[in-house]
């Protein structure tokens, strides 16, 4: 495996400027690679895969994360309508259950 050239505060600084660079100048993607790259000396293909990775691990996260949150909805709903069974159960017992009356001694 080949030795990293760049490490990774220069990548997270690359990937910060190219989205400034998308964001603010309007560049192309390929225009914003060739801007960044002659700034940091990095070879604009470099940062194309840099960035293309970046973009694949976000999108995994963020279908993980989706997952997560589904998966937690489901078990609320479940929990959420168990409770409202027991609910009515109290309130059945409750409502067949002799009265008692309290009072002070």
């Amino acid at each position: 495996m080949a030795v990293a050239k760049y490490d990774q505060d220069t990548r997270e600084r690359a990937l910060r400027l190219y989205y400034e660079v998308v964001a603010e100048d309007g560049a192309t993607n390929s225009g914003a690679h060739r801007k960044i790259g002659g700034m940091l000396d990095i070879n604009p293909a470099t940062l194309h895969n840099w960035i293309h990775k970046a973009l694949a691990t976000n999108a995994q996260a963020m279908a993980k994360s989706k997952q997560d949150k589904n998966a937690e909805l489901a078990q609320l709903r479940t929990d959420n309508h168990q409770l409202k069974e027991a609910n009515e159960m109290l309130k059945l017992a409750s409502a067949f259950s002799p009265r008692r009356s309290v009072s002070a001694h």
